[in-house]
């Protein structure tokens, strides 16, 4: 008889091979899945709710001129808006507002810190949102900063509580959209509490 070749088995694969073999194919899939994903968006750091630094020792001047906005306030208050002192300390003050009627912030709420220095009104005070009631404005950074001329280079003494009030809630009552400042994240990486001591650049009226 004419011999035939001899047939040979295919080779078993051992199963611990195969199963390095789905591992590793696993693996690189997921590599391959990291190195897709999008980048997370940076997401800037809040100011903290409370502000530990030491409130200013107002003067007599300063005291009186609080005192006597204060009751202007209480008996004409200031629409969409309402202001208390804090902890029965004149230095500071918490207003909240509501996002105006017919506006898109309509109904909304948003917190405000006045601190006053020793020489107000000759001095403006440090006005700030505090996080996480912080208008989304092409002005208002997401720290709480506020790019409003008048609280800095355009004070003036007789603005006032209420004239500080008055041009916030025009600023939100004008704004067309939602958004925040182009340089947001950097500006949050790098400011300090204190928004008088940021350096600001005017191009119009508010910022």
């Amino acid at each position: 008889m004419p011999r035939g070749k001899k047939r040979t088995q295919p080779e078993e694969v051992p199963e611990r091979k195969r199963r390095t073999t789905r591992r590793t194919k696993r693996a690189i899939e997921e590599d391959e899945a990291e190195e897709e994903a999008p980048e997370e968006p940076f997401v800037p750091p809040t100011r903290p709710m409370v502000d530990h630094r030491p409130l200013p020792v107002l003067s007599p001047v300063a005291q009186r001129r609080l005192m006597k906005e204060l009751e202007s306030l209480v008996k004409n208050p200031v629409e969409f808006a309402t202001i208390d002192a804090k902890d029965d300390n004149l230095a500071r003050m918490i207003a909240n507002l509501t996002g105006p009627a017919g506006t898109i912030y309509a109904g909304e709420h948003f917190v405000l810190q006045f601190t006053f220095p020793a020489t107000y009104p000759i001095d403006s005070p440090e006005v700030v949102f505090l996080p996480p009631h912080v208008p989304m404005h092409k002005h208002i950074y997401s720290v709480g900063h506020i790019c409003l001329s008048s609280l800095y280079d355009q004070w003036s003494p007789t603005l006032g509580i209420r004239g500080v009030l008055l041009s916030i809630i025009s600023m939100l009552a004008s704004s067309p959209r939602k958004e925040r400042p182009a340089d947001d994240a950097d500006y949050a990486r790098e400011c300090t509490l204190n928004p008088k001591d940021t350096s600001w650049a005017f191009h119009d009226d508010r910022c």
